[in-house]
């Protein structure tokens, strides 16, 4: 009886042995398809624009998949099939993976929105079958008038988000403005001018208590009218450490830590080449400028100075003259060599006086004048020069004159 009982119970533990493997290897197989990459879907979006989207502003569709940019504002880019208001773009997405996204004009302050200007919630995507997905845009968030935190930017502006410097180790925006018909003319290049606290230029929505300097209409009417050639506008955002990188030199002690030298590096090299290589730009000397406002206006002089051969013109508009106890200008005065073979700019309001440190906004502006004729410079042809009457240092003042700006350094 015992000789028959052990092959049974050998055969009864083969038996759930052998079970027991199968179930595994259906776990294991399991988990394979599980671990496995989803297939590709291949999705065809077109994109529907109301008839007020600017001409010839570019559209993305952002999402939460790299495909889409991670919701980057540019994510993927839709191209224009024709004159009917129809965008269109072909993505492979993985299979059974849900995407959300939205369409926007490079920016979130010019994302879509409903019909009534209400925000709307994130578009949603199953992928689960080859298709083509039709998305209509009632309205973007900077149309009709200006608001409080409303876009007001126009014309063909790019927005480069995150970008990165290595000398600085910090990111920020740069927004390029493009002038009238440069999608329509691939062969044409165009002179560069590179405008500090960039942030100010175009946008209620991201400018200094919501006034901005309408750099972009200003310079769309301008060229649209020929009194201006058309040039491109690199608005470079200010960072959280914007007066260390607007500071050339420390005086003394107690002022802020000057990163000047580094941002005059950063706006030369890294800045300029990231624009000459995204762009048509005319990248030499004589057809770059650099300008600014303010500290802007300063650090946009010593950059001039410092990177002699790649700034062949600078527009300084209300420039702080009075920084490290107007050292900069002493030294400039002494030594204004660097001047020669440079076009200037140089403003100031008359009614900065109660807002310079040492009242001296005009008299000081007056030395860099001397200063510039001391060079040989002349005026009209080598410098222009201008106290505008009653302006106080404020973006309102600023985009009064960037006309004058403009047509001083791009007139016909």
């Amino acid at each position: 009886m015992r000789k028959l009982v052990y092959p049974v119970l050998i055969i009864i533990i083969l038996a759930l042995g052998g079970y027991l493997l199968t179930i595994k290897i259906e776990e294991w197989s399991a988990n394979q398809r599980a671990a496995a990459p989803p297939e590709q879907v291949t999705i065809h979006f077109v994109v529907t624009v109301p008839p007020e989207t600017p001409r010839y502003q570019k559209l993305y569709l952002a999402g939460n998949v790299k495909e889409l940019g991670t919701w980057r504002a540019e994510g993927l880019e839709l191209k224009k099939e024709n004159d009917d208001g129809k965008y269109a773009a072909t993505v492979q997405l993985a299979g059974g993976v849900p995407v959300e996204y939205k369409v926007t004009r490079g920016s979130w302050n010019s994302v879509e929105r409903g019909p009534d200007g209400a925000e709307i919630d994130n578009r949603t995507l199953n992928p689960v079958k080859t298709e083509s997905v039709n998305v209509k845009v009632a309205t973007w968030v900077d149309q009709g008038k200006a608001e409080p935190g409303k876009s007001t930017a126009s014309g063909n502006i790019r927005m480069h988000l995150g970008f990165h410097s290595t000398l600085l180790n910090n990111d920020r925006t740069l927004a390029v403005y493009l002038p009238p018909g440069y999608d329509q003319n691939p062969d044409q290049r165009y002179p560069v001018l590179y405008l500090q606290d960039g942030q100010n230029l175009f946008d209620t929505a991201t400018s200094f208590a919501g006034v901005e300097w309408n750099a972009d209409e200003t310079a769309e009417k301008l060229i649209n009218d020929g009194k201006i050639n058309p040039v491109i506008i690199v608005g470079v955002y200010n960072s959280p450490d914007r007066t260390e990188e607007y500071t050339p030199i420390q005086a003394n002690e107690s002022d802020p830590v000057a990163r000047g030298v580094y941002y005059g590096w950063f706006v030369a090299y890294e800045a300029k080449r990231f624009i000459d290589k995204t762009y048509r730009t005319l990248p030499g000397r004589e057809n770059t400028t650099i300008a600014g406002s303010s500290l802007g206006g300063l650090i946009a002089l010593d950059t001039a100075r410092a990177h002699n051969d790649i700034f062949g013109a600078c527009a300084a508009i209300s420039p702080s003259l009075w920084s490290a106890e107007g050292e900069l200008l002493s030294q400039w005065t002494a030594d204004h060599d660097w001047m020669k073979g440079t076009r200037f700019w140089v403003d100031m309001g008359e009614g900065e006086t109660e807002d310079y440190p040492t009242g001296e906004a005009v008299p000081h502006l007056q030395t860099l004048v001397a200063t510039l004729e001391s060079a040989g410079l002349t005026k009209g042809n080598d410098y222009q020069d201008l106290v505008a009457e009653g302006d106080e240092q404020n973006e309102a003042a600023w985009s009064k004159r960037f006309g004058q700006v403009l047509t001083y350094l791009y007139g016909k």
